[in-house]
């Protein structure tokens, strides 16, 4: 009886946080309500892209933000 009750409360109170930084496990928990949700939730960005360092490479190009670097 004791691995129904583990179940029950890994189900129920257990917030899905594989592969989230602590930035987006923060953000989830403020816009899910509830743990049984938390496996849908998707991160709307990074955390790179919310400070404004992500970089992206375009055709040779290295875009930082607005400026663009040709490599």
């Amino acid at each position: 009886m004791k691995s129904g009750s583990q179940l029950s409360y890994a189900y129920f109170m257990v917030w899905e946080t594989k592969g989230l930084t602590l930035e987006q496990v923060d953000r989830m928990m403020e816009e899910v309500g509830s743990p049984r949700r938390s496996v849908g939730w998707k991160p709307h960005s990074t955390f790179a892209h919310d400070m404004g360092m992500d970089t992206k490479v375009h055709g040779g190009e290295i875009a930082h933000g607005e400026e663009k670097a040709r490599v």
